[in-house]
């Protein structure tokens, strides 16, 4: 019995091939559609992903060693030189934007803007034709960071810089956190779009060189020759992004608030993509977690006791008998309600006995406040009540 042919392949019409050729020659006999593809150039509208992963060669004749370093610079800088933000995609940006934001109000999701200091390469190892690549957004050709690795990124760092036991691979958090082969994480961790600037309508990709200064002494497996300074050192053309992107995670707010804690630092600190080690990948996350902002008012607060306590030192260095009429209700009002009996007591042994008792006769109002001030503390005192 003879066996099923799928459509398009047989003898007839031969095995499927690729659209587009990774090169493009044109021999004096190239037919119209190959002239056209080699004469093509990019226009704003054109999709960033289709034309990096598509190269189109502008040279008549095979591009080979430095002539296709060249020209695929060249054909990156064409395409930066011109691209434009898709209309389509401002759209869509907005919507990603208001969709978290109602999360975030209904405690569904946290999400905050980070921002690149300087450029990231993320996706710097992905299969191109172009022998290094950038993960774009497969619709709007758009730079993104991928969710998965914020992920991975986050998980990371908790494991081997967090010092609580509980952020550890075996401990509850880290698995609540970002799940193991036997839960799942409690928090989704979406992709990183890109925020589009009002002022600048262009894509935030730049070109970049990565420069191999030994390259056979890299590439040959047995018995590489040793680097030295007459070796002809290797430029390879790459793209780079910048700007600023919406991080979002979705679960409940305790668990996704740790894990952008989390993603902060480890943004900052280590990077993610490609190139850390060189600077590349590091961003700023604008997001304030719980436990800093508790740290933050008990620090305010320690701050304004502090300025308190210090203001009360300097009524007190200056209250005598003709100043406190004045000075008695300033102190009273900085200090606190638990702190008031050994006021009022170091108020009274500020004066003399002698002093004390002729204010009395003569109906001095600061005796009579401090005198009531203490009555009354002592009758809350006798009834339980806190002072």
């Amino acid at each position: 019995m003879s066996q099923p042919r799928r459509a398009g392949t047989g003898p007839r019409n031969g095995p499927h091939k690729p659209a587009l050729p990774v090169t493009i020659d044109r021999p004096n006999n190239a037919s119209p559609l190959r002239v056209a593809l080699c004469e093509l150039r990019p226009n704003d509208t054109t999709h960033a992903g289709l034309w990096l992963d598509r190269f189109l060669a502008t040279e008549d004749k095979m591009l080979k060693g430095d002539e296709a370093k060249g020209a695929r610079k060249e054909h990156i800088r064409q395409l930066l030189s011109t691209l434009k933000v898709p209309v389509p995609y401002q759209k869509h940006a907005r919507r990603w934007q208001a969709h978290f934001e109602q999360l975030c109000g209904q405690e569904q999701a946290v999400s905050a803007i980070a921002e690149v200091q300087g450029r990231m390469a993320v996706g710097l190892g992905a299969t191109s034709v172009l022998e290094v690549s950038i993960c774009l957004h497969h619709t709007y050709g758009v730079p993104i960071i991928p969710g998965s690795a914020l992920k991975g990124l986050a998980s990371n760092f908790a494991r081997r810089r967090l010092s609580d036991e509980e952020w550890g691979p075996e401990g509850a958090s880290f698995k609540a956190l970002f799940g193991d082969l036997t839960q799942a994480a409690c928090v989704a961790f979406h992709d990183a779009l890109w925020i589009p600037s009002e002022k600048d309508g262009k894509i935030p990709l730049e070109l970049d060189v990565m420069t191999v200064h030994h390259p056979a002494y890299y590439t040959t497996r047995s018995s590489p020759p040793a680097p030295a300074d007459t070796d002809a050192p290797t430029p390879i053309s790459f793209v780079t992004a910048h700007g600023r992107y919406l991080i979002a995670l979705e679960g409940p707010p305790l668990w996704a608030d740790a894990g952008l804690a989390i993603l902060k630092l480890a943004l900052l600190e280590e990077g993610i993509g490609a190139k850390t080690a060189a600077g590349y990948g590091r961003l700023v996350l604008d997001y304030t977690s719980a436990s800093e902002r508790a740290e933050k008012e008990a620090e305010a607060l320690n701050a304004a006791s502090e300025e308190k306590a210090q203001k009360v030192e300097e009524l007190f260095d200056g209250l005598e008998v003709n100043t406190a009429q004045e000075r008695l209700p300033q102190i009273f009002a900085l200090v606190p309600q638990s702190d008031r009996p050994a006021t009022i007591q170091r108020c009274i042994d500020q004066f003399s006995r002698k002093r004390v008792r002729k204010a009395q006769k003569n109906n001095k109002p600061w005796v009579a406040a401090l005198t009531h001030a203490q009555e009354s503390i002592k009758h809350n005192a006798s009834k339980g009540s806190p002072s």
